[in-house]
């Protein structure tokens, strides 16, 4: 969108019988542009997000290919009011006095009570989003091939702390890979958990607000990211978990608690290890720079040691990664004393004991 007259013009055409009252930018990046514009449409006031992808990107095609498969789903995202692909544009309802993830736990009195409505949350989306699409997509083959490419790097790296690559370790990296790239069972998943992308309505709903990410993966590849990418404290984790697994056992998508811990083990010995190809670890051989907020780099390599070794020690077939990446960690946590356990400080960001 060139300007706000342009952009109104474009409300106005996807909307018939729309007048748009005022336009607020909300957020200008690279790949999107986010307005809320306060809309009177049918005699009726109201307020919507729109979202404006300036580029035909990946990220775009995902957002809109998302939202599609949930069109007619209630209960997950803002609820669409329009969306043309062509000219990249998506309108969606505006939650009216939302708040984010951190701001719904610093508010609560019980963290426990936010964790279970965003547990509700993910298992809605895995048991509307089961059956698989008319194209799939193949976003978890790219991840995990990545993974793949990117980890003889990895190995050279951890070589240097004297933690060194075999043929044990290479096998049960591939076993990791090869679950994550033929993902069964798989569902439509956000792609990107984190605290922002997450609005907790007036009566404690969640609801998820951005799918650039999203595509067909594990049914428990965002449930895993909880645990690593955005290390929740392992109590609020914990009732997560139970949240999503009995939600997903009464709805038939595992058979027994046992498959599904062991898939969940594996996804997140995945995020792990794909954590240490995003990461910019040479960097951490000298420095320590930001790598979001208050987490520094060097932390949140010792968090994906540490919760990675634990998941795999608890996957079955395992063993040699799980030793690695326990054995990583002890000399990283020697080396880097200053860098604690590498979890955030999660009782500093929302006020609350974990």
């Amino acid at each position: 969108m060139s300007d706000a007259a342009e952009l109104r013009a474009e409300i106005a055409e996807l909307v018939p019988g729309t007048r748009v009252a005022s336009i607020v930018s909300l957020g200008t990046g690279a790949r999107a542009r986010t307005y809320r514009a306060d809309v009177i449409s049918h005699g009726l006031s109201q307020s919507w997000i729109v979202k404006c992808f300036p580029n035909d990107t990946p990220h775009a095609a995902q957002e809109f290919a998302s939202y599609a498969r949930l069109r007619e789903t209630v209960g997950i995202t803002p609820a669409l009011i329009a969306v043309d692909p062509i000219r990249r544009i998506l309108i969606a309802r505006f939650l009216d006095h939302s708040v984010d993830l951190f701001v719904a736990l610093r508010r609560s009195s019980e963290p426990s009570t936010v964790m279970r409505s965003l547990g509700q949350l993910i298992a809605r989306l895995v048991v509307a989003t089961r059956q698989p699409p008319r194209i799939i997509d193949d976003v978890a083959q790219r991840e995990s091939t990545a993974l793949a490419s990117a980890w003889p790097k990895v190995a050279s790296w951890a070589a240097e702390f004297g933690s060194p690559s075999s043929a044990e370790l290479d096998g049960a990296i591939a076993a990791v890979v090869g679950r994550y790239a033929n993902s069964q069972p798989a569902s439509l998943t956000q792609g990107d958990p984190a605290p922002s992308n997450v609005a907790f309505t007036n009566d404690g709903q969640a609801r998820l607000i951005d799918f650039e990410y999203g595509g067909q993966r594990h049914v428990l590849a965002d449930l895993a990211q909880w645990w690593i990418r955005c290390p929740l404290p392992e109590p609020w984790f914990e009732v997560l978990v139970d949240e999503v697994r009995s939600a997903l056992l009464a709805a038939n998508v595992y058979s027994d608690a046992d498959t599904f811990d062991d898939d969940l083990a594996y996804m997140a010995t995945y995020a792990a290890l794909y954590m240490f190809t995003w990461l910019p670890i040479n960097l951490a051989k000298t420095t320590d720079p930001t790598w979001v907020g208050a987490w520094r780099v060097r932390q949140a390599v010792l968090s994906s040691c540490a919760r990675g070794a634990r998941a795999a020690r608890s996957a079955r077939g395992l063993e040699p990664l799980a030793a690695w990446l326990a054995e990583l960690n002890s000399t990283l946590t020697r080396t880097w004393p200053d860098s604690g356990d590498g979890a955030p400080d999660w009782t500093a960001l929302v006020g609350k004991d974990a």
